[in-house]
C-alpha cells in the first residue's frame, strides 16, 4: 500500500512539473504573439512621436503642452514595452542607423584631431524597443575624418 501511495506521489509531482513547464511555454509564446501585434502600432507612434518632436514654436505653453503629449504617449507604451533607445556616444550598429556622415569638426563639436571614427555627433529619430527588441534603430550623423571619408571614396 505504501508503494502505491509513493507512485502516486511522484506521479502527482511529476505531472505538475510537467504542468509548469507548459505553463511557461504558452507564457513565452503568448508574449511573444503580443509583441508581434503591438510592433506595427509601436512604429506608427515612434512616427507620430517624431512629428511632436519636430514641432517648433516660439509659445512656450505650446511648447510645453506638445511635451506634455510626448511624454503621456510614452507613459503608456511603456506598459506595453516599448522603450526609446539611450543615445550612445559611439555607434553601434545594434541600435543604431548611419543616416548621414560629418568630416569637419565643427559638426562633431570637438577638435578634429581629438574626435574618434565613428563617434555620434546628432541623432536625427530617435530608436525604440519593444520587450528588448529593437523595432526601430536610432538614426544617427557619425564624424569621420576627411583623411578616413578620402579613403573610403579611392
Amino acid at each position: 500500500m505504501l508503494d502505491g501511495i509513493d507512485q502516486l506521489t511522484d506521479l502527482f509531482r511529476r505531472r505538475l512539473l510537467d504542468d509548469k513547464v507548459k505553463a511557461q511555454a504558452i507564457n513565452a509564446l503568448s508574449a511573444a504573439a503580443d509583441a508581434q501585434r503591438l510592433a506595427p502600432l509601436c512604429r506608427e507612434f515612434a512616427l507620430l512621436l517624431d512629428r511632436l518632436a519636430a514641432y517648433r514654436s516660439e509659445d512656450k505653453d505650446a511648447q510645453d503642452f506638445v511635451a506634455s503629449i510626448d511624454d503621456e504617449i510614452l507613459a503608456i507604451l511603456a506598459h506595453y514595452g516599448l522603450e526609446p533607445i539611450a543615445s550612445q556616444r559611439t555607434f553601434d550598429p545594434a541600435v543604431q542607423r548611419i543616416v548621414g556622415v560629418s568630416s569637419t569638426a565643427e559638426d562633431a563639436r570637438h577638435e578634429a584631431a581629438a574626435t574618434p571614427d565613428n563617434t555620434v555627433v546628432a541623432v536625427q529619430k530617435t530608436g525604440y524597443r519593444l520587450n528588448g527588441t529593437v523595432i526601430r534603430p536610432e538614426e544617427v550623423i557619425v564624424y569621420r575624418s576627411a583623411r578616413t571619408t578620402a579613403e573610403a571614396d579611392a
